[in-house]
């Protein structure tokens, strides 16, 4: 009888503990140097075989980070050739860090990583340079990477959540 009930226990202790997920122990440096080498391996959005998008983060300076996405065809006919954002990781609530899918068409989806700021105050702001070489800057409260699957997406979700607790981004009160 106590060998049926400790397996039972065995049991349950591994399904209780198997849907939860590991925290990561990586420092701020640690996960910023993988997201960026993450970024520059696997930001591509690609649509019928053919790149349309190319995002990379990189540190600037403690939780401040640069976004660059570069367009290798303008976006949705306005020209924007390149957008490039500089980002505080503690404005952004860690909770909205999700991975969206897009799907074009049945055979092929698109994948981002999405987050959005704690108080829904447009705080990043955006550089939009177009073929003309003439810019504009706009102000978000969401930022995305794109990304070359729904993988990549995913992983690349658990380390943004981390950078961002580290730097002490807040839930949003709603």
């Amino acid at each position: 009888m106590r060998t049926i009930i400790a397996l039972l226990f065995v049991c349950w202790f591994a399904v209780i503990t198997n849907g939860r997920q590991k925290e990561s122990s990586a420092t701020l440096d640690e996960t910023l140097s993988w997201i960026e080498g993450f970024t520059k391996a696997h930001g591509t959005m690609s649509y019928q075989g053919k790149i349309l998008e190319t995002t990379s983060v990189s540190g600037v300076e403690g939780c401040t980070v640069s976004v660059d996405h570069n367009y290798t065809a303008a976006l949705n006919g306005t020209k924007i050739r390149k957008r490039t954002e500089t980002i505080s990781l503690s404005d952004f609530d860690p909770e909205s860090v999700k991975t969206k899918t897009d799907h074009w068409t049945d055979a092929e989806d698109t994948f981002e990583v999405q987050f959005e700021t704690s108080d829904a105050k447009p705080k990043v702001v955006a550089t939009l340079k177009s073929d003309d070489g003439t810019k504009r800057v706009v102000n978000l409260s969401q930022e995305f990477v794109s990304m070359d699957s729904f993988n990549s997406a995913n992983r690349l979700v658990k380390a943004m959540k981390q950078a961002i607790k580290l730097c002490g981004g807040k839930p949003a009160p709603f």
